[in-house]
């Protein structure tokens, strides 16, 4: 039993979840953690604050969470962008719920923003935060540079386009700090190290901050949503399980804490779909033998994302082992009955009955009496657990009334920004 709230370092969080972003695509691999790298160096040479630089380093490693989709991601990597208002915007929505991360969400809502000579320093009456600047001249930095290329020869080339557009695309006092950073070589051989990652942690500076559940949940919640809004299909899937999760152990006597966990793990459980192409999650018919295997490598993904942090070691296991089953023939791990904790079965009937219920390309949702027959007869497939499945039946109205009260909110939510 959990009898007390646990602690997660938001750097190593946000580290895992950075990573994670990137995943979409190897086209975009890195991508977040070069331009929170590139700020971060950068920021170290200004006169501000510890907490501002830290947050900095925050700002870079989300700054283009609002575009969910692979070609808006790609349309960013392009140095003179254009249409990027949405994915600030989206970006911005994201993250102003929720107050302690208020500098992510300003940073990340300007910064694609030109300095045009000074009139960028304000929008519609709007100061724009320094932060934002420095981000957009990171952003475009990292574009520019091909660390599959001998990167010290790149390094003239990327200096002089960004020395030109000193004024116009940028603050000209952050290009002139970024020229003294730039002129280092270990600047750009650590870019393009084949260690980047290994080391990133000490290159850059985040936040000192041990995270309680309460905002654990918080970022769980974002990212709830960066995995599902890639698809009108998902959009709500990940709330729905982590409400089912949450009400089936609260009635299956879990303690307060540990139904807690099992809401972030709900929210958790499709990490790895940031991989998965949107083409396969909303492709109407049956995968092919090919797409199945992509489709499945997912949850691994999870469990590899979140294995790093210790803290989460509970919550990786519950969300991630979520397609395994008692009799061994579930994925990835083929884990059998014996070796999976309460925690992992509660998520597997919770994502089972959220899934059967919800709409998906190829089938409609299902009538709560339809989707109860499909679990019973797992259950005599000895794929899910028994009780578990006794307790959903049991309780049947209030878990369901309970999840789709939750989607509903985040459907409204959905809705807002999609259409923008």
């Amino acid at each position: 039993m959990f009898l007390q709230e646990q602690k997660v370092s938001l750097s190593e969080l946000s580290l895992a979840l950075g990573r994670a972003v990137d995943m979409v695509s190897p086209e975009v691999s890195q991508h977040h953690l070069q331009v929170a790298y590139i700020a971060g160096q950068i920021a170290v040479s200004m006169d501000e604050t510890d907490e501002w630089k830290s947050w900095i380093g925050m700002s870079g490693l989300f700054h283009d969470i609002g575009a969910f989709s692979l070609e808006e991601r790609l349309e960013t990597l392009e140095f003179e962008t254009k249409h990027t208002e949405k994915h600030c915007e989206i970006g911005y929505e994201i993250f102003k719920p929720y107050p302690f991360f208020q500098a992510i969400a300003e940073n990340v809502k300007y910064h694609h923003t030109y300095w045009n000579h000074g009139e960028g320093e304000e929008v519609e009456g709007n100061e724009i935060p320094l932060g934002s600047h420095l981000l957009h001249l990171a952003d475009r930095i990292a574009v520019l540079t091909d660390t599959k290329k001998d990167i010290l020869g790149e390094k003239d080339r990327i200096m002089e386009v960004i020395s030109k557009s000193s004024g116009t695309m940028f603050k000209p006092d952050l290009v002139d700090i970024f020229l003294e950073v730039g002129a280092k070589d270990h600047f750009w051989l650590e870019l393009a190290s084949p260690f980047f990652q290994v080391n990133f942690r000490s290159k850059v500076m985040l936040p000192p901050v041990l995270l309680g559940m309460e905002n654990l949940l918080e970022i769980s919640r974002v990212f709830a949503q960066v995995i599902d809004f890639r698809s009108p299909f998902t959009a709500t899937h990940s709330s729905g399980v982590s409400a089912n999760a949450e009400k089936i152990g609260e009635l299956a006597g879990l303690s307060f804490w540990e139904c807690r966990m099992l809401k972030a793990a709900g929210y958790l459980h499709d990490l790895g779909k940031l991989a998965i192409p949107t083409s396969i999650l909303d492709k109407p018919g049956a995968l092919t033998r090919e797409e199945m295997w992509k489709m499945k490598s997912h949850v691994f993904f999870t469990y590899q994302i979140l294995d790093p942090i210790d803290e989460l070691d509970t919550i990786k296991k519950w969300g991630a082992l979520h397609h395994e089953k008692l009799n061994g023939q579930g994925y990835p791990f083929g884990l059998t009955g014996d070796e999976l904790s309460l925690g992992a079965r509660i998520m597997g009937v919770a994502d089972i009955f959220c899934a059967l219920r919800e709409e998906r390309p190829y089938r409609k949702g299902m009538e709560k009496r339809k989707a109860v027959e499909i679990i019973e007869k797992m259950v005599k497939e000895n794929s899910l657990d028994k009780n578990i499945v006794g307790l959903l039946i049991d309780n049947i109205n209030e878990i369901d009334d309970y999840r789709q009260e939750i989607q509903k909110k985040v459907a409204r939510g959905y809705f807002e920004l999609v259409t923008k």
